[in-house]
């Protein structure tokens, strides 16, 4: 069977113009053909316009290792874009990435191992190499600017890279000042934050149209939200009135925004919230406790307003931690509540969870159940109806991942997340392009807890999101 051809439609070829015509960041919910639309650009870039030799993809952990990979080999026409996977073994490392809250722990190369990763890759004449977002930095310190190789910098999830200050976002804008072009792929530009924003514009014009520092951006957009009344700091902003407009306008040109129901209709998605009642004296008691723990007085609050809120969320789930970093099981409502999802669902369930104790629970019950993060070929297994339960956390299978194709698949939240880009990413695992069957989206919410107030949060945050990406949208016509 010969290999289909890819042809773009008509969103996809804007895509693909965009990136052979300057630096963008690209702007489109997933499933809509991000990758595909790439790969065409610089299929062009390297071989047509001759302006690349050589360039660097990085991409979430599965996202690099599979639907790259995959979406290279499926079509005729990307064959001659040959490539290399950098996995953690190629960085001297003896144990696969492992992510606690957003740092890579356990992983420091010797100058020995990044002198032999240097000769590696300088001797690899690949057209792309794909890294994972974890591994970029390393890679890019072996590199240095003096053995800087590729033309071309290409940058999926992005969001990932805008925080200032962090690992990743030092070594891109580092990495930006030495290739002829940028391209960066996010399903979610603005997440939670408007400042989400500023940080991938910044990578991909260098400050030009959102300026070059996010104290001036705040300055520029911004009102505050929450201060500490003693110390004067600022812990959170809110958008000014009319600001959305403008940076919508700002940043016009070098962002290319489409939203998913102007060019695609699929199947419906049935949101089935499952409304559970846990032994709320209980809850209410160790709430009280954490808040004079965490929170004697306004000023504590808000610097501790996170933590509380993972907390109180781990309660709702049913787990609390001692000081000893242990995890004890205080109620088994959600894990009954999910096995009585299990008998409602007939086919495979993607399971998302907020805590690691909480795939270890599930894990007790649901003895077929395997975690994301231990799969390899995780997508084609998946697609082939491999699983009866995947466990995932968001922030490690919520990005790029392709599993639309498994026949019956649907999803569960067993924790309920406030971040709207996990929820918004996470649902298009499966609710996506290509998709022939709806999709039935459960969501297990613990009643008069935290989480109600983070279903709200989510709400408002997915508000914002839209309002930027209805005003930058290309449309048809």
């Amino acid at each position: 069977m010969s290999q289909p051809v890819f042809a773009g439609r008509p969103y996809q070829r804007r895509m693909t113009e965009a990136c052979i015509h300057g630096d963008v960041l690209l702007a489109a919910p997933p499933g809509l053909g991000k990758t595909a639309s790439v790969l065409e650009a610089l299929d062009s870039l390297i071989f047509d316009y001759v302006a690349a030799r050589q360039v660097l993809v990085v991409a979430p952990k599965i996202v690099a290792y599979d639907t790259w990979p995959n979406e290279i080999r499926k079509w005729a026409n990307f064959q001659r874009l040959t490539y290399r996977v950098w996995e953690a073994e190629d960085f001297g490392f003896q144990v696969q990435e492992v992510e606690v809250a957003g740092v890579v722990t356990g992983q420091k190369m010797r100058p020995s191992d990044r002198e032999g990763l240097r000769a590696r890759i300088l001797a690899d004449r690949s057209k792309i190499h794909l890294v994972s977002h974890d591994n970029f930095f390393h890679l890019a310190v072996a590199l240095g600017k003096d053995h800087w190789c590729y033309d071309i910098l290409v940058v999926d999830e992005s969001g990932g890279f805008a925080v200032q200050g962090s690992h990743r976002y030092e070594a891109a804008k580092a990495a930006v000042l030495h290739v002829k072009r940028r391209i960066l792929m996010n399903g979610t530009p603005v997440g939670n934050k408007l400042e989400k924003l500023w940080g991938q514009m910044c990578l991909v014009d260098g400050g030009e149209a959102l300026g070059t520092t996010l104290a001036g951006f705040r300055l520029r957009w911004m009102k505050p939200e929450k201060v500490d009344r003693k110390t004067r700091k600022v812990h959170s902003w809110l958008p000014e009135e009319g600001a959305v407009d403008q940076i919508v306008a700002a940043s016009r040109g070098r962002l290319v925004t489409l939203l998913e129901k102007d060019w695609l209709t699929l199947p419906p998605m049935v949101v089935k919230e499952v409304g559970v009642e846990i032994p709320m004296d209980q809850y209410r008691k160790m709430a009280r406790e954490l808040y004079l723990e965490l929170a004697p007085d306004a000023a504590a609050l808000a610097v501790n307003a996170g933590v509380l809120y993972n907390k109180l969320s781990q309660l709702a789930c049913g787990i609390v931690f001692d000081q000893a970093g242990a995890w004890h099981e205080i109620h088994r409502v959600k894990i009954e509540a999910l096995l009585e999802i299990v008998e409602e669902h007939d086919g495979p369930l993607l399971i998302w969870t907020s805590f690691a104790p909480d795939m270890d629970r599930i894990q007790a019950v649901l003895p077929g159940a395997v975690r994301a993060d231990k799969v390899k070929d995780l997508e084609r297994r998946w697609n082939a109806g491999e699983f009866r339960y995947l466990l995932a956390h968001p922030k490690s299978l919520a990005y790029g991942a392709n599993l639309q194709d498994c026949p019956g698949s649907g999803m569960c939240w067993f924790g309920v997340t406030g971040n709207a880009e996990f929820w918004n990413q996470g649902i298009k695992r499966l609710h996506r392009s290509g998709r022939k069957e709806p999709v039935v989206n459960y969501a297990i919410v613990a009643r008069g807890t935290v989480e109600e107030r983070m279903l709200a949060l989510r709400a408002q945050r997915t508000a914002l999101e839209e309002d930027v990406m209805d005003a930058l949208a290309f449309r048809p016509g």
